[in-house]
């Protein structure tokens, strides 16, 4: 038995008092950063189980050690004190487990995922084998397109899931950032001389594999496999949400196997391009796009019946025109379109009213007219009106066709800005993750801003900036923001975005976006009332601006209406007609409201002269 004086010896009293007045400080501590928020509650937990495992450690070391003198650690003391540690790091690590469950759950709740909310992940390559590169995302890109057509169902677009191939992301992690209640998820096998493909049906909020399927057929039968993938897939999804979903087929598709994979090679050539352009410029992608135009053009003396090689060729050539116009080849981007708007004629030929051929056949027209390739008026007239009618025909076919809702609302963002903003705004809507998803976005930006609906610019600024980070376009939008009456002026901050901007702008750019990015700072200091620091700042503006970066004259428009903030109006006035003298195409049209920007010289002697369209 032990006695009172072999525990006053051993100071146990006074080790264990210690202990215990030393752990309830620190209990204190974490239950005020824990009621403040600073701290989750589960350290709270954590911090009470390793109390809780140290009183007995406590009165353990005070009887061992608790003596003056050296001491000794017996073998019963370690094996003691570690099944305490072990006891409180497995207690903890449940408190954390069931913490980080907990928190799922509630976020769950907070967000619920809807089921029939699918997003469809690229599938897994597995077959080891270059000839097959193709099939995964043949398979994949093919299965969300039919699944696209099932009106039960909100299926993502490629360009969704696309940025997700090949990253390890945890599912339901995916599943919160696409809003999705359920993925499709699998691998492509090569077994011998068939093709195996894995099928999941995963539970967005959990990430728990819901049901799981496979689909082996013989590698010389692609269409069999295309056909049980899709087949597999509906069913699963039929039997998840208990209801019978319709899958309308296409009657457009091809039943020759070596078609389909011409295509689908065409396709994997076609991303390579693209990848090449970003990494080395247009001439490193020419020879990966003439090996998809060979594949596709193979592909349409084997099914001449079939319009998807044809629509694909004036996508491509669509693309050769953009990238020839950009580095200002105009005769080849003309060449282009050319030879694209017969490849959409004869998709139409195939098959009348298909939505994409018209989306290609209005975009190629729209174009054309963009370059000011005839110098006919009525000419340019009717490609517009074609152009028009084109896109307007397409989004009535198919209404997630979304780029071509943004290619509309670009058409009419110059005559009727209210109906622009609708089709951009249907073209985030129909696929918020489209390729050009940037610039759907930064036209919702300037044509809320425009109409001065600065609430729902800021909104697109934010969202752009969000999505975007790297873009330069959305330090500017944060900028424009400050110079104009949006937000209060802060020319702290005007000067931070500016040297942002000189050091994100891409070279080819730097020229006048420094320069309208200086008149911006400009305009904030006019706002702010510092006019001496505006009217110089403004000048270095002027000055940096030529026709060499600034052939359409637009910032003459620009510094007009910043010097409208130091109420200059003759200056601003004489600023824009030099702008209308220099191209009469920017001038104002009679009959249209003018721009809030330049309210305040409509009635100011002089203002008529701006007016030279009717």
């Amino acid at each position: 038995m032990v006695k009172l004086s072999q525990l006053r010896e051993k100071r146990i009293v006074q080790i264990v008092v210690s202990y215990l007045a030393g752990g309830w400080v620190l209990l204190q501590v974490a239950d005020q950063l824990t009621n403040r928020g600073v701290v989750p509650e589960v350290i709270y937990v954590a911090v009470l189980i390793w109390f809780a495992a140290g009183i007995p450690a406590a009165l353990l070391i005070g009887w061992h050690h608790g003596e003056r003198g050296n001491q000794r650690a017996p073998r019963s003391e370690v094996l003691t004190l570690t099944a305490l540690a072990m006891f409180a790091l497995v207690g903890s690590g449940f408190a954390v487990r069931n913490d980080v469950t907990k928190r799922r759950t509630q976020a769950a709740q907070e967000h619920p995922l809807d089921l029939r909310n699918v997003a469809v992940m690229y599938l897994q390559d597995n077959t080891e084998d270059p000839e097959l590169a193709y099939v995964a995302d043949g398979l994949t890109e093919d299965l969300i397109s039919s699944l696209r057509q099932v009106s039960e169902l909100d299926v993502l677009s490629k360009n969704a899931t696309l940025q997700f191939k090949g990253a390890d992301v945890p599912l339901d992690s995916v599943a919160v950032q696409l809003d999705v209640g359920t993925i499709v998820n699998g691998s492509v096998e090569k077994r011998g001389d068939r093709i195996a493909v894995n099928l999941e049906l995963v539970d967005g909020k959990s990430g728990a594999v819901l049901d799981r399927v496979k689909v082996e057929q013989p590698s010389a039968d692609l269409m069999a496999v295309r056909d049980s993938v899709v087949g597999k897939s509906v069913d699963l999804l039929r039997q998840l949400i208990g209801k019978e979903l319709r899958l309308r087929q296409s009657a457009q598709g091809t039943d020759v196997r070596e078609a389909w994979a011409l295509v689908q090679r065409a396709e994997k050539a076609r991303k390579d391009a693209e990848a090449a352009v970003r990494k080395d410029g247009p001439a490193a992608g020419e020879p990966l796009f003439a090996r998809a135009v060979k594949f596709l053009t193979d592909a349409q003396k084997l099914d001449s019946k079939w319009p998807e090689p044809a629509i694909q060729l004036a996508a491509i050539t669509y693309r050769q025109s953009r990238l020839a116009a950009a580095a200002g080849e105009l005769p080849a981007a003309s060449k282009f379109i050319e030879s694209g708007l017969q490849r959409a004629e004869r998709a139409l030929t195939l098959a009348k009213d298909e939505p994409r051929a018209l989306e290609l056949r209005g975009t190629l027209q729209y174009f054309k007219w963009l370059l000011n390739q005839t110098a006919d008026a009525s000419e340019r007239e009717r490609l517009l009106a074609n152009a028009r009618k084109d896109l307007e025909a397409a989004v009535a076919l198919d209404p997630t066709q979304a780029s071509a809702f943004s290619t509309l609302g670009h058409l009419l963002y110059n005559d009727d800005l209210t109906a622009a903003l609708v089709a951009s705004r249907r073209a985030y809507e129909a696929d918020a993750y489209l390729e050009i998803a940037g610039d759907v976005i930064w036209r919702l930006f300037y044509g809320n801003f425009d109409q001065e609906n600065f609430t729902q610019a800021r909104e697109w600024c934010s969202k752009g900036k969000e999505r975007f980070p790297d873009d330069f376009r959305w330090t500017y939008c944060e900028l424009r923001l400050i110079a104009s009456p949006a937000v209060t002026p802060d020319v702290n901050l005007a000067w931070k975005l500016h040297a942002r901007l000189d050091s994100i702008v891409p070279a080819q750019r730097r020229g006048y976006e420094m320069a309208r990015a200086q008149l911006a700072v400009g305009g904030v200091l006019a706002r702010a009332n510092q006019q001496d620091s505006a009217r110089a700042v403004l000048q270095r503006g002027r000055a940096m601006v030529n026709p060499q970066i600034d052939p359409a004259y637009d910032l003459l428009w620009f510094e007009a209406a910043m010097r409208l903030y130091l109420k200059e109006r003759d200056e601003a006035l004489a600023l824009l007609k030099r702008a209308v003298l220099a191209n009469p195409d920017q001038g104002l049209k009679r009959g249209e409201p003018v721009h809030w920007l330049y309210r305040d010289l409509q009635n100011y002697p002089g203002f008529d002269q701006l007016y030279t369209r009717s």
